[in-house]
């Protein structure tokens, strides 16, 4: 019995925090609206290019993406365009010279718009997925879903259990776990017995 108890503790524990750190994603994301683009920057203070800003925006929430769009794409889970959800990363081919498949990603807000360090003119700004960047269009992926430790990480910066396993015995159910505790912007690990 408290091996369910425990499961169904967890469960819950995951969807308020997911929807509270969805919130936060957006909000950090829309904090740097109308700020700079500089080729190869992954600070506000230099400026962002696309990459380097989900990078940062997600860095914020404990999720260490890889540096360029390229090999962003290639992580999480991929998604249609209709299942898209705030929070999902998009991808696009804005530049067909690199001779690679991919070459711009944002970040999606809902109702058909997202948001992305477009280049030196436009600087930080949000777009619509349609018209020109319909066309641009490549695939999308759900960065929460990379795998139970990276999705545990946009839960919370504090304190989270990633993994759990009951051992039965004949006189007791033993649980457990893993936990990551953010200090400093690191993680350090430890395991817990109950």
């Amino acid at each position: 019995m408290k091996f369910f108890f425990i499961t169904l503790f967890l469960t819950s524990f995951v969807f308020a925090n997911d929807v509270k750190n969805l919130a936060m994603l957006e909000t950090e994301a829309k904090k740097h609206l109308g700020g700079d683009y500089f080729w190869s920057g992954v600070t506000p203070e230099t400026g962002f290019d696309c990459s380097g800003y989900t990078k940062y925006v997600y860095n914020k929430l404990g999720i260490n993406l890889p540096r360029t769009a390229l090999e962003q794409a290639n992580i999480g889970k991929e998604i249609s365009k209709d299942e898209l959800e705030k929070g999902d990363l998009v991808f696009f081919l804005t530049d067909a010279k690199r001779g690679i498949s991919i070459t711009h990603v944002g970040i999606y807000l809902g109702n058909n718009e997202f948001i992305h360090a477009a280049s030196s003119k436009e600087g930080i700004i949000t777009s619509s997925l349609s018209g020109k960047y319909k066309k641009l269009f490549v695939k999308a992926t759900r960065p929460n879903n990379l795998n139970k430790e990276e999705k545990t990480r946009i839960m919370s910066k504090e304190f989270f259990a990633i993994e759990y396993k009951a051992i039965h015995s004949p006189t007791k159910i033993e649980i457990k776990y893993n936990f990551y505790s953010l200090n400093g912007g690191k993680y350090t690990k430890g395991q817990k017995n109950d």
